[in-house]
């Protein structure tokens, strides 16, 4: 169907009676754009489904790029239903379509399943995709591609607390972003590594990048990365046992947390912790008391 040619929605949905196989697949594909754009992605999910049985019905009479773009439809509105897992698997077969036609697609048909699976909290499985996107042959790939497809590798690795690598991946991916310019990249770069220094026990390090991502956020003003900053910071400033310094810096956080409206707790509840701690350390357990209590009251609001 030309953009000359294409019928509206009713006149679509009269086409579904009056068409069948390969035919009524395409009108169902159309009707599920037009579901994508309202954001009804149920709907679109449903016309999706049918249309693929039909074109899997049609086998070789049809060709892999359009049965490709119905799956790339079907693992678009899982993700929107909240469905990772299952928008992981018809990715996946979206990939094999692309590999039968030789098309550049498939990369981010990879990329977008390490990003499902790691949605849908599968971190090995995100990981092997990540691998896969770096292994895969590209020969448009720009060093800003690069960075971010080291950076995606190096997420599944810190959730997976696989520290060195993460490590590695992400002082990789940081000379990439550096080289394409991408300043807002190598902040958050200099953010992961100054946790995983921090994880690896070396505080000269972590103090080192928590410090340039912390001169990025004040430069930046953005409020998100001075929170992260000043988190960062403040952990390396503890592992240092500059035990004051660290106090400081947990509470900067603590307050660009409550700054920014309706906080998400369980940041609150990190940095408190953390701050009782110091307290402690300090020799002060009637302050680190006063901060348990009032994280209890609060745990047992939110549990």
């Amino acid at each position: 169907m030309s953009d000359e040619t294409q019928p509206n929605e009713q006149e679509l949905w009269k086409l579904i009676s009056e068409t069948e196989g390969e035919e009524r697949a395409e009108v169902l594909v159309f009707l599920s754009y037009l579901a994508r754009n309202k954001g009804d992605f149920r709907e679109c999910l449903a016309l999706c489904e049918t249309a693929r049985d039909l074109y899997e019905d049609a086998g070789s009479k049809i060709g892999n790029a359009a049965l490709a773009n119905v799956y790339k439809g079907i693992s678009h509105s899982l993700r929107h239903l909240n469905r990772p897992a299952d928008a992981a698997i018809a990715i996946d077969r979206t990939i094999d379509l692309y590999r039968e036609i030789g098309s550049s697609e498939a990369i981010t048909a990879i990329r977008n399943e390490a990003s499902a699976w790691y949605d849908a909290k599968n971190y090995e499985k995100s990981l092997e995709f990540c691998v896969k996107a770096l292994k895969e042959p590209n020969p448009d790939c720009e060093k800003v591609d690069l960075g971010r497809d080291l950076y995606h590798l190096s997420e599944a690795y810190l959730k997976l607390e696989r520290w060195q690598e993460a490590l590695q991946a992400l002082l990789s991916g940081r000379q990439h972003f550096k080289e394409s310019g991408h300043v807002v990249y190598v902040a958050y770069c200099d953010e992961d590594i100054s946790e995983c220094y921090y994880k690896l026990n070396n505080g000269m390090e972590a103090l080192n990048h928590a410090q340039k991502a912390l001169d990025f956020a004040v430069t930046s003003r953005d409020e998100n990365r001075l929170y992260w900053a000043n988190a960062r910071m403040a952990y390396a400033k503890k592992l240092l046992d500059e035990l004051d310094e660290a106090e400081s810096y947990f509470e900067k956080a603590l307050t660009i947390i409550h700054d920014g409206g309706e906080p998400e707790w369980k940041y609150v509840i990190e940095v408190e912790q953390q701050l009782a701690g110091i307290l402690l350390a300090k020799g002060d357990p009637q302050g680190a008391s006063a901060i348990y209590r009032r994280l209890r009251t609060l745990e047992e609001t939110l549990t």
